[in-house]
């Protein structure tokens, strides 16, 4: 069906992204703050599976298993980021497994992709306004 307002679900996934992105954001601030903490254990949130998995759901599928040793499809949770422990483990003498120059380098680099899709998404909705006002 085609979308009265000519948004093709670009503005709900560019929504979808930078909900993600907050996430991660929060999540990898949250990393800083404990990185002197004994035996705090890092978090991270996998944007690009986050955004797959947002793109199968708007599609209405996810992947197919057709054997019982593939791996599974998209979850279910249609396309909701979520936050992981990666297995890391802690270095002797060190109080957690956050390396501050490592989670400083991620925060840029999500701060960039926010921006970027903040962008995008302001272009579509000026694009949207100037179409309504014509």
């Amino acid at each position: 069906m085609l979308d009265p307002l000519g948004t093709s679900g670009a503005t709900e996934m560019l929504q979808k992204a930078l909900d993600t992105l907050a996430l991660r954001h929060r999540t990898l601030a949250n990393n800083v703050a404990n990185v002197n903490v004994a035996g705090f254990r890092r978090s991270d949130v996998d944007f690009a599976e986050s955004l797959q998995a947002a793109v199968s759901a708007r599609q209405g599928r996810g992947l197919t298993v057709t054997h019982p040793r593939h791996i599974k499809g998209a979850r279910s949770s249609a396309g909701a980021a979520a936050v992981f422990q990666p297995e890391k483990p802690i270095p002797d003498g060190s109080a957690s497994n956050v390396d501050i120059d490592e989670e400083m380098v991620a925060l840029s680099e999500n701060s960039l992709l926010y921006e970027t899709y903040a962008t995008l998404l302001s272009v579509k909705l000026a694009t949207l306004r100037a179409a309504i006002r014509s």
